[in-house]
């Protein structure tokens, strides 16, 4: 499910970890984390805003290729 949020004042690696967290509490409140034999995971990644970029699918790019790297 894709998902965007925008923090304006965190460093990348700080939006990871805190997004991680909030978003695998939420699920874990919500029994999604493992039900059985599925299992959950979840993967981020972080565009951040240069001014060299002239759109918002350049960000868009930049976090897909930050996933696949971690």
């Amino acid at each position: 499910i894709p998902l965007a949020v925008l923090m304006i004042t965190a460093t990348a690696q700080r939006a990871r970890e805190r997004l991680r967290e909030t978003i695998l509490k939420d699920f874990e409140k919500l029994g999604l984390l493992s039900s059985g034999e599925h299992t959950l995971s979840l993967n981020i990644g972080i565009g951040s805003y240069t001014p060299a970029m002239t759109s918002v699918e350049m960000m868009i790019e930049q976090a897909k290729q930050d996933m696949s790297a971690h």
